[in-house]
């Protein structure tokens, strides 16, 4: 078991989710001052303070260092896969590459972008192109198209048609998750009502 009677199979989250949130968050502003090589807050695009792998933080947040990183990234993952499960139940069964894509999206969007998508309708009626033809929309921040949302939409997409295995390590305790890492770890990025920084600017467009 893990911290808060967590059971380590609910925990679970697939490898390939977690490459791409490494891959597009990055292990940002670790300034050369720093012989520990260390992650600071910084400010992202969208204006959230934030540390490590896109996690949001207090603008007075201790450096951390990239082990302290990861630990705050499997919490964040973890609640991405929750949020992800909880709105798009079938992919429980899909090729896990199918649900590492839409983890990602939750990840990068915040569940709340997922739960009133057409994606998210298209998934549940498992109508795989169309999740990836609504994939592409989610690239507009500020009124413009950006060239980072496009490139990561770009690899959740290539995901898709990466089918290398069902999903079996999940249960269905995604909300008990969610309330224990809420009540054990002092920051996570989002929970499904509260979206991670870009959920602030980027848009699909029809």
């Amino acid at each position: 078991m893990t911290q808060g009677g967590i059971a380590p199979e609910v925990m679970a989250v697939p490898q390939a989710a977690i490459d791409l949130v490494k891959r597009f968050e990055g292990f940002h502003r670790v300034p050369q001052s720093d012989s520990l090589r260390r992650a600071h807050p910084y400010v992202c695009p969208a204006g959230y303070w934030t540390i490590g792998w896109g996690h949001l933080c207090p603008a007075d947040h201790p450096p951390v260092t990239e082990t302290e990183a990861e630990s705050y990234l499997a919490a964040d993952m973890a609640v991405a896969l929750a949020a992800t499960l909880r709105y798009c139940p079938v992919l429980l069964n899909q090729p896990e590459n199918r649900l590492a894509a839409i983890v990602d999206f939750t990840f990068n969007l915040g569940a709340g972008r997922l739960q009133t998508s057409t994606l998210r309708r298209r998934i549940n009626q498992m109508d795989w192109a169309g999740a990836a033809l609504e994939l592409r929309k989610w690239v507009h921040g500020g009124g413009r198209v950006l060239p980072g949302l496009v490139a990561r939409r770009q690899a959740e997409i290539a995901l898709f048609g990466q089918q290398i295995r069902p999903s079996t390590k999940f249960t269905n305790s995604y909300d008990a998750m969610n309330t224990s890492l809420c009540r054990h770890l002092n920051f996570l990025p989002c929970t499904p009502s509260s979206p991670p920084p870009f959920a602030a600017t980027a848009t699909s467009v029809a």
